[in-house]
């Protein structure tokens, strides 16, 4: 065994003891009444949970070095280094005694991930790691799975909750109910918050429902709460789109589109409920992602079929461009917040690819963990969160290259060549002496010129004397 971990075996060894010793402290039972298996099981649990968390931070520390890359660049003042691809800052470790992670959303004003688990709510504070997670809402113990869903209202500090009776919840920043709508008048599956706007949508039966939080008239004193006052109203009501048979719904980055995804079938609507665009049989499984380019004009699905699929709008339907193919399911899709022609694609392999719609490419794979990734979400300052059902990992972006084009061999020398009524190009001169010019947009090859043949001294050359 290891030196490195047979010592962490000893140190959890002596957490268990110290813990089992901290039970029978107290002697609210009999030595007889006690059961041995379940001090047995505790500590084998400690044990467990130990060294579990001592081999992710040392596979962490050995990642850490291979996420972020490091690019030389030669300017008039000499070589400079920089790195570039994700960051990580830091990641969390579900307690043991917790079960596994349903959802994550970010609390813009406090700086702290909210976890949600199947008993109950924590928080981690990114300003504090190590000792700033707390448990401020925890479930009836007879009502597990309480809330399915959880998002968080910048503008009016308050998070929204889908329950498990499809009723909505409005729940302060102290995590305290403070309006619900019934189920009889949500009927909500599925609800999504559009960001710019501050609106929520609930997709479900009887179609789409636009939700607004506002003022209430009169006051309600029947208790002193943090938005007390406030109430859902709805604003509008879309009953034909996606009535009845969509399964999961999506705003794109801009929020001013509305996705709406079936098991295959993809409909695009604007904020007024009109459908733009629509494509039939998009995937041969669930529809676990959706988003639209601005920059590249692109709709990006994938789905749990191992595929991502590019597709382009031609009047009302969407002709199919490219498609991606995966090892694993894909568990979600996201467009990269500084540059829209970059997607970020997580599969339940634990690995995020970073997609370009430039070149139709893979650029970069990041792994994550062994384990599926279930969410994945931008913070307002730019940052990524990644979770998983047992971990939450805190990613900063850093740089990103966005131009990309093919070359079979090193490049030894680049230039920026221009010319008059001309788009100014770049030359790449190959280690085999070859020449391209590429275009700085679309990164297409308008010419290239082959290396001259390798002719050994010993071959006789035709023509000569």
């Amino acid at each position: 065994m290891d030196p490195e971990v047979e010592d962490e075996v000893m140190t959890a060894r002596k957490k268990a003891l110290q813990a089992i010793y901290d039970i029978r402290k107290p002697k609210k039972k009999s030595i007889l009444e006690r059961d041995p298996d379940d001090e047995e099981l505790m500590a084998i649990r400690i044990i467990q949970n130990h060294i579990r968390g001592f081999l992710i931070r040392k596979n962490m520390k050995k990642l850490k070095l291979a996420r972020c890359r490091e690019m030389i660049v030669k300017n008039k003042y000499g070589l400079k280094t920089f790195s570039y691809g994700f960051v990580l800052k830091n990641e969390y470790l579900q307690n043991f005694r917790l079960t596994n992670i349903v959802d994550v959303t970010f609390n813009f004003k406090l700086g702290e991930v909210v976890i949600m688990d199947t008993r109950g709510v924590s928080t981690w504070k990114k300003s504090d790691w190590e000792r700033a997670v707390t448990r401020p809402y925890v479930f009836e113990k007879y009502n597990s799975r309480y809330l399915r869903s959880l998002v968080y209202s910048q503008k009016m500090n308050v998070f929204y909750a889908l329950a498990k009776d499809h009723s909505i919840k409005v729940i302060n920043k102290e995590f305290e109910e403070t309006f619900e709508v019934n189920a009889a008048d949500s009927r909500a599956v599925y609800i999504i918050l559009n960001v710019k706007h501050d609106q929520i949508w609930s997709v479900g039966p009887d179609g789409v429902k636009v939700w607004v939080l506002e003022k209430r008239p009169e006051l309600n004193w029947s208790s002193v709460k943090s938005m007390i006052n406030y109430w859902l109203q709805r604003k509008a009501n879309y009953p034909d789109v996606a009535r009845g048979w969509a399964l999961t719904a999506f705003f794109d980055s801009s929020n001013e589109f509305f996705i709406a995804c079936s098991e295959s079938r993809v409909v695009v609507y604007n904020l007024k409920g009109e459908e733009i665009a629509m494509v039939s049989d998009c995937h041969m499984a669930a529809i676990t992602g959706a988003d639209i380019s601005s920059e590249n004009d692109l709709l990006i699905t994938c789905s749990e079929d191992c595929t991502m699929k590019i597709w382009k709008q031609v009047q009302t339907r969407l002709k199919h461009v490219f498609t991606f193919r995966g090892g694993k399911k894909f568990t979600g899709l996201a467009i990269h917040p500084r540059d829209s022609s970059l997607a970020l694609l997580s599969s339940e392999d634990g690995f995020i690819k970073l997609f370009s719609l430039d070149c139709f490419a893979e650029i970069q794979r990041l792994y994550i963990c062994d384990s599926a990734i279930i969410k994945m979400i931008f913070t307002p300052d730019k940052y990524l969160i990644v979770a998983t059902t047992r971990m939450c990992f805190y990613y900063h972006l850093n740089y990103h290259y966005k131009f990309w084009a093919p070359m079979r061999t090193p490049a030894t020398d680049m230039q920026l060549l221009s010319a008059d009524g001309k788009t100014t190009r770049l030359q790449v001169v190959g280690s085999d002496n070859s020449v391209r010019l590429i275009s700085q947009i679309g990164t297409h090859n308008y010419s290239m010129i082959l290396p001259p043949p390798n002719i050994p001294p010993t071959r006789k050359i035709i023509g000569q004397q």
